[in-house]
């Protein structure tokens, strides 16, 4: 395909992309939440077990609607109905898409080379990739594969598509993007909590004290991990606060190494608060660092809203179910 014709693909999909987040009222600088916006466009949406598909677009007439595959990792699911939606905002009348359309980005046809394009603009615009990395305390030079992943799960796509889409925006190199793609989030997930998720299609939401305030929205299998710096010696931990719904699954505290392998007593580490998302719920976390025999107020608080979801089931959007019973 010729450079200009891709270099004209680009500017018309990411004109349309920017157009419809205006459209749909949301901000440039924000996460989209894709469903969301896929009803609000009026279209059919719906999860089944796809073999050999990730989803499917089709418009016939007025009506519209997309299919996503049930199987897949949630992210991919995220990333594909994005992808069904550009097929519907440029215009085109029917797409099957199997795994080569959602991952790849090169032997693509026009129109799958489009809809991937509408799909990175609508999901990572420049302007909510810039703050989701600084509400994470990351840029540029700083970024590595752990910040790569977080920065994925708060745009609500995949790590795969996260490292093509900063490359597209010059954030990194090509020499950058092959080192991060030698990593996996299944090794990421390990790296963090120590272990192999309980469900191997849960995330792990990594939360610092870089942020005072922050909103969190796992899904129902996934793992969430504050992380907070915390030096014993001064006798300040942190407290938590949880809504009811929620509990620290587990509690410890690492402490640095030190010189010759030999640990630091009470020099600062890191506190680890480990919280299972076994429901959907909606509430907060709150954290304290006191001394435990002081009264006075807390030296630091972090304040942390968990609005957790349940995956996407086999069958119609049950939004829609209404809709379903007045056809």
């Amino acid at each position: 395909m010729a450079a200009a014709t891709v270099t004209q693909l680009r500017r018309d999909a990411q004109v349309r992309a920017l157009r419809t987040r205006r459209d749909l009222g949301v901000s440039m600088d924000r996460p989209v939440d894709i469903y969301e916006a896929v009803r609000a466009m009026r279209l059919w949406l719906m999860f089944q077990p796809l073999d050999g598909l990730f989803g499917m677009y089709q418009r016939y007439n007025a009506t519209a609607g997309v299919v996503i595959n049930v199987k897949v990792h949630p992210a991919l699911q995220r990333y594909t109905a994005a992808h069904e939606l550009g097929h519907h905002v440029m215009g085109h009348a029917f797409s099957l898409d199997p795994e080569r359309h959602i991952t790849r980005w090169t032997s693509l046809g026009t129109q799958e080379l489009a809809a991937q394009m509408f799909a990175a603009e609508f999901l990572m615009p420049l302007a909510a990739v810039n703050a989701e990395a600084a509400s994470l305390g990351i840029g540029p030079d700083s970024l590595d594969e752990v910040g790569l992943y977080q920065l994925s799960l708060r745009l609500r796509t995949s790590y795969a598509a996260m490292i093509t889409r900063l490359q597209t925006l010059d954030w990194i190199g090509p020499s950058d993007a092959s080192r991060f793609r030698a990593h996996t989030p299944k090794s990421l997930k390990f790296r963090l909590l120590g272990r192999q998720l309980a469900d191997s299609r849960g995330d792990v939401w990594l939360v610092t004290d870089h942020q005072k305030h922050a909103t969190i929205e796992p899904l129902v299998g996934d793992e969430v991990l504050f992380s907070f710096g915390e030096t014993p010696s001064s006798g300040y931990r942190w407290e938590p606060e949880l809504t009811q719904g929620f509990s620290i699954e587990q509690d410890a505290f690492l402490e640095p190494s030190g010189a010759e392998g030999q640990e630091p007593v009470g020099a600062s580490g890191r506190r680890h608060l480990q919280v299972n998302v076994a429901k959907p719920i909606s509430g907060q976390a709150r954290f304290f660092l006191r001394r435990q025999w002081e009264v006075s107020e807390p030296a630091a608080e972090l304040d942390f809203d968990l609005d957790a979801a349940v995956r996407p089931a086999r069958g119609v959007d049950p939004t829609q179910h209404v809709g379903l019973l007045a056809l």
